[in-house]
């Protein structure tokens, strides 16, 4: 199975019905990896760095959700023109 990694991007699991299994590896990309079960109503966040990988073991309705912390240092600003009215 894929194994995914993002440097940025927070990775988060939600299911909604049935059971999803998220595996979660350390940091150094070892073999050593965390097995957290989810079932319903139950939602699991994936830190950056992180390489992990989902699958289904029961039939069931899950969400996967991407985001990203907002960072003060990422956005450069530079004003050009006259004043706006």
């Amino acid at each position: 199975m894929l194994r995914t990694c993002t440097q940025k991007q927070i990775n988060a699991f939600y299911v909604e019905s049935g059971k999803l299994l998220v595996r979660v590896w350390d940091k150094q990309e070892g073999t050593d990896f965390s097995e957290i079960s989810l079932s319903k109503g139950e939602f699991y966040k994936v830190e950056p760095g992180y390489y992990h990988q989902f699958q289904g073991v029961e039939d069931g309705i899950a969400y996967e959700f991407y985001w990203s912390e907002f960072e003060s240092d990422d956005i450069t600003r530079r004003s050009e023109g006259g004043e706006s009215n």
